[in-house]
């Protein structure tokens, strides 16, 4: 409970209250309007994964967003380096077709989705798994790094496997977006090994807290004042040992509306242009 009362504590501290601004109401409303579509396009997801070994692929066409002015251009090596997307808890690639859409129009030539079923496995196995994806990736393509970009608790498998099982050496970015490295009380409601170990009084939450980040890894992790399943406080990523993070603080944009939002993609695309 005191876990609980101090997220809330944290949430509170993190950016100006919500409710006093237009803007809130705005971001709730399209936050409702995402959850709907990604509900509406989460089945095709499903039958887009059994058929890909096939001849014949699902095609999922999600409505055009608006493109930001000027359009970024990565450097040649930037546009060179593989690009990783890992959904959230009980999603699937369907969360992610704007993004990966987004970046590769941004002239990341090679952007990829990371499937997985976290009911029967804890977040150390589906890291394990991502791993092997990232090992087969980095084999394929030849390329020395990879950037990884993680929704909710996509960010923590990515985290887990940079920070746990030695992918430091094969990571250049880590993206984390409404992360909940501190914890969600929502996860009390679930009852699968990940959901637990999401909740703010887990094992992993501490372990991952207290254990190094590589150096030659760059984190971002962007956070929203208006996103109720990661509160605020909870997507901060604590910062030590001499590691490199950077916090990111987006105002008005619900948990879904996170992975769609162009101001957000283009901050994304804009970091990752370059890799110095």
């Amino acid at each position: 409970m005191q876990k609980a009362v101090d997220l809330v504590e944290l949430y509170q501290r993190a950016g100006n209250p919500v409710l006093r601004r237009l803007r809130s109401y705005k971001g709730a409303a399209q936050e409702v309007g995402w959850m709907a579509v990604n509900l509406a396009v989460w089945p095709v997801a499903l039958v887009d994964e059994a058929v890909r070994s096939g001849a014949r692929r699902v095609r999922i066409r999600p409505p055009a967003i608006a493109q930001p002015r000027p359009k970024i251009r990565p450097t040649r090596d930037a546009a060179e380096v593989p690009i990783l997307l890992v959904h959230g808890y009980f999603h699937n690639r369907s969360g992610l077709v704007i993004m990966e859409r987004a970046l590769r129009k941004h002239g990341f030539k090679n952007v990829q989705c990371f499937t997985y079923n976290p009911v029967r496995k804890d977040v150390g196995q589906l890291a394990a798994i991502l791993k092997a994806r990232v090992d087969d990736l980095v084999s394929k393509t030849g390329s020395q790094k990879i950037h990884l970009i993680g929704h909710s608790l996509g960010g923590l498998i990515c985290r887990y496997y940079v920070e746990q099982l030695g992918g430091g050496c094969n990571v250049h970015t880590l993206v984390a977006i409404g992360t909940p490295h501190e914890g969600t009380v929502l996860a009390y409601g679930g009852r699968s090994a990940a959901s637990r170990q999401m909740r703010p009084s887990s094992e992993l939450v501490a372990q991952m807290k207290a254990c190094r980040k590589p150096k030659s890894v760059r984190y971002l992790s962007y956070y929203s004042d208006l996103d109720a399943i990661v509160p605020a406080g909870s997507g901060v990523l604590s910062n030590g040992h001499g590691s490199r993070v950077k916090n990111i603080l987006v105002h008005d944009l619900g948990h879904m509306s996170l992975m769609t939002s162009p101001r957000l993609l283009a901050s994304i695309a804009t970091h990752l242009s370059e890799l110095g």
